[in-house]
């Protein structure tokens, strides 16, 4: 990501709307060194995807989501589990956002 923004890629561009910007899906897979390059090239942290949702909301619904996995992460393989977005990268990315919000 670092090498992307060095060499000049748009942070608050859709590729689809779907998807929302790179700091959506940054936020939604709990990716907090990413949402932090993002938010210093200048990201938008109250940019809203095609459905509404800002990055700090896209996160909280996610977030939901990661209870739910916890409750089946002893059940799941390690393969699955590796790729499960962490509590602590939730809350980081939270901070993060709340902080550019200001």
């Amino acid at each position: 990501m670092k090498v992307l923004l060095e060499l000049g890629a748009r942070v608050d561009i859709e590729v689809q709307p779907s998807f929302g910007t790179p700091l959506h899906t940054a936020a939604g897979a709990a990716l907090p060194e990413v949402v932090s390059l993002l938010l210093q090239a200048s990201a938008d942290p109250c940019a809203r995807r095609a459905n509404g949702l800002t990055p700090i909301q896209e996160l909280e619904q996610n977030r939901r989501l990661l209870g739910q996995l916890d409750a089946l992460r002893g059940f799941l393989p390690a393969a699955v589990q590796a790729v499960i977005p962490s509590k602590e990268g939730y809350d980081a990315c939270i901070h993060l956002l709340e902080q550019a919000r200001r």
